[in-house]
């Protein structure tokens, strides 16, 4: 339909332009209904030799200085043939002074070809728009379907995490698991419900992340020291959801679960709305057990970041023998 619609304008365009050069005399005596239409067909020809062969075949392979000569040849070819064209009927039309005819038939060749580059003009212009507007639709749908492939990556660990947890409690039996799976309902319900969406609510999530570690807490029987501090309470700034997500489930995969374990996780939001998260945990003395879904957790992580705030975010990564620590800033609005 879109298609349609663009040959329906050039038709419309040249139909009108045509009707014009009919009708009124702009730059040089009327030439009749028959040459007029020949002059503004040979227009036309040089117009769409551009549009369609010089620009995709020649400008897009990165011959510029040889586009912009083939350009100004086709219209020099125009203006040649319908100055001479032009040239017997300004004789017969005006009966001047030899030198002022020459005059006013040069001054005609000048005009003729500055309307005709300015038809050129016109539609290289109107083809940069439209190629524009290509790419940047083409840049929203591949952002589109990496953010939606990103985001479909952390379903599959959070479940997995959670639902071991949830797994080992009932083979022993714990009288805690309906409580757990109570919480791994709100968590799903969010997740299902609120992180597919672009952008979720500052408030939203961080709710999200009390029940979560409120789950890995009792996970482990409180034998892990936590301490959760952030100064957000009803903000509805918008944000991507489950950003930080990996980081603070890779928190709880490596902090010891001997009772000497210690995570300590903050989010608070400054007055020049920036996000300030930071996560540290103290690790395994044996740094071995370490396996590379960490590494494959934060490039989902930094993927997200680059696609979704460009040049608004700093992530810093602090890995020691005894802890691991990573800090998060995102600049949510200018």
């Amino acid at each position: 339909m879109k298609r349609y619609l663009e040959i329906g304008a050039h038709l419309i365009f040249w139909l009108l332009t045509g009707y014009l050069f009919m009708k009124y005399s702009f730059i040089r005596p009327t030439l009749g209904k028959n040459l007029e239409l020949f002059s503004t067909f040979l227009i036309i020809c040089s117009i769409y030799i551009n549009y369609f062969i010089l620009y995709p075949y020649v400008f897009k392979k990165n011959k510029r200085v040889l586009y912009i000569i083939l350009s100004l040849v086709t219209v020099v070819i125009v203006a040649i043939i319908e100055s001479a064209i032009t040239k017997p009927i300004v004789y017969k039309t005006l009966f001047l002074d030899e030198k002022l005819m020459q005059n006013y038939i040069q001054s005609i060749y000048f005009f003729i070809f500055l309307r005709n580059f300015g038809f050129l003009l016109f539609f290289v212009i109107l083809k940069f728009y439209l190629e524009a507007l290509k790419v940047n639709r083409l840049e929203k749908e591949k952002f589109t379907i990496e953010n939606t492939y990103l985001r479909s990556r952390i379903a599959p660990h959070f479940l997995y995490n959670v639902l071991n947890s949830i797994y080992a409690d009932a083979i022993i039996k714990d009288e805690k698991l309906p409580d757990y799976i109570l919480q791994l309902s709100k968590l799903l319900h969010y997740y299902v419900d609120e992180s597919h969406r672009e952008m979720v609510s500052l408030n939203d999530e961080i709710q999200f992340y009390k029940r979560y570690i409120e789950l890995e807490n009792k996970r482990f029987d409180h034998k892990v020291q936590i301490r959760f501090n952030t100064n957000i309470t009803r903000e509805q700034n918008p944000i991507a959801p489950l950003l930080f997500e990996p980081i603070i489930s890779n928190g709880f995969k490596y902090v010891p679960k001997d009772g000497s374990g210690q995570i300590e996780i903050s989010i608070h939001l400054n007055s020049q709305k920036e996000i300030h998260f930071n996560c540290v945990n103290t690790k395994w003395n044996d740094t071995k057990q370490i396996t590379d879904t960490t590494s494959k957790g934060l490039c989902t992580l930094k993927s997200r970041l680059q696609l979704l705030y460009p040049n608004k975010h700093k992530l810093t990564i602090s890995d020691t023998d005894a802890t691991y620590e990573a800090s998060l800033i995102i600049r949510i609005d200018e």
